[in-house]
């Protein structure tokens, strides 16, 4: 049941962005569009937790959709080593981020649209959720019944992360090419003698 429902978000995350970017063509670029943060200390972070992240769902998802059962072995121990780091960088992250998007900026105050905004805050608020779930469905604290549900919960919300991180990843890289576009467009009028036309 739960590799239907997360082949179902994989695949319906896909054509939603597909859609998007279509959308996006066909409008145009805006000038004022955010682009990916270019360099420092925000960057790294920023792929480091959604690269350890990926690391992470392969070893959940892909040994349920290979095997048809829950880790065992050394993807077990991959996934639970590399879990505690990635809330650590997940924090780190928000620490980093977090006054610049209240304000609606990124980290190198570019201005962010709302659907940016609310991303972050869900690829944020989303890593205690399912932290938190895994360590308490490892303690005694709930009986087998209690476990499974803490399991369920941890698996849920995993997937709600991914799909989480790949549109918030998207909808800066999309942007940051939109910008880089028609700042080459920009400059190739400046060089034949031509005036930019202005905003909308």
């Amino acid at each position: 049941m739960f590799s239907r429902i997360a082949l179902a978000a994989f695949v319906l995350t896909a054509l939603l962005i597909a859609v998007h970017l279509v959308l996006t063509r066909i409008r145009g670029a805006r000038e004022d569009r955010p682009v990916v943060p270019s360099g420092g200390y925000s960057l790294l972070l920023y792929l480091v937790v959604l690269m350890v992240g990926s690391a992470l769902a392969v070893t959940g998802f892909g040994t349920a959709a290979l095997q048809g059962q829950v880790m065992t072995g050394f993807p077990l121990m991959i996934h639970v080593s590399l879990g505690a780091g990635w809330l650590w960088l997940l924090l780190a992250l928000a620490l980093a981020w977090a006054e610049q998007v209240a304000r609606g900026r990124d980290p190198f105050d570019r201005p962010l649209r709302l659907e940016q905004r609310v991303m972050f805050w869900l690829l944020v608020g989303l890593g205690p959720w399912v932290g938190l779930t895994a360590l308490a469905a490892m303690t005694t604290w709930a009986d087998t019944a209690g476990q499974h549900l803490l399991y369920e919960l941890h698996r849920y919300g995993g997937l709600a992360w991914v799909v989480v991180a790949a549109c918030h990843f998207y909808l800066m890289l999309v942007d940051g090419r939109s910008r880089r576009l028609q700042a080459r467009c920009v400059s190739t009028d400046d060089r034949n003698g031509m005036a930019a036309p202005p905003a909308p």
